[in-house]
């Protein structure tokens, strides 16, 4: 994966126009909150151009909405990865930040995807992947999907696991 300029397929008019996500309501998008991913998501590598702003409902408060800026259907939630000190080893890090070819000192974020399945026995009703995290290059408003071959970081790390980290 290589990063390339910023080209929005989705023009955002001088007045930034409410958009309707199935899964989150209305939404009141700016330029500002409008992410480029040159390679699309896994499983999603038509869409490119995703809005990531702060959820607003009462519920939600502290995670991230991104919604697909051309699908409405396409929303996911998002928690930073960054409040969470000694998540991923430093060298898988750099391996990161080398592949994606990003300079160390570039202001990167990084997102987990959360995921809402039924309870199954022995396996997290809500959980967040920790294998393919979103990389968010805040400067140029990119992102990028990245797989971690390392196997200590689980694909559905239970989400309750994660937080009681910071209590």
């Amino acid at each position: 994966m290589t990063p390339t300029a910023h080209t929005t397929a989705v023009p955002l008019e001088a007045e930034d126009k409410p958009f309707e996500s199935l899964r989150f309501g209305t939404l009141y998008p700016t330029a500002q909150d409008l992410y480029h991913f040159p390679q699309g998501l896994l499983g999603f590598s038509e869409s490119t151009d995703f809005f990531l702003m702060p959820a607003t409902q009462p519920e939600l408060q502290g995670y991230t909405v991104m919604q697909s800026a051309t699908d409405p259907n396409l929303g996911l939630l998002l928690i930073c990865l960054d409040v969470f000190p000694g998540l991923y080893a430093t060298e898988d890090l750099h391996a990161l930040l080398d592949v994606l070819q990003i300079d160390p000192e570039v202001p990167v974020a990084l997102f987990g995807i959360i995921s809402l399945r039924p309870p199954l026995p022995g396996a997290p009703g809500i959980s967040v992947n920790l294998r393919g995290p979103l990389v968010i290059n805040t400067a140029t408003q990119e992102g990028w999907q990245y797989v971690f071959t390392n196997p200590a970081y689980a694909i559905r790390h239970p989400l309750d696991e994660l937080m009681s980290r910071l209590a």
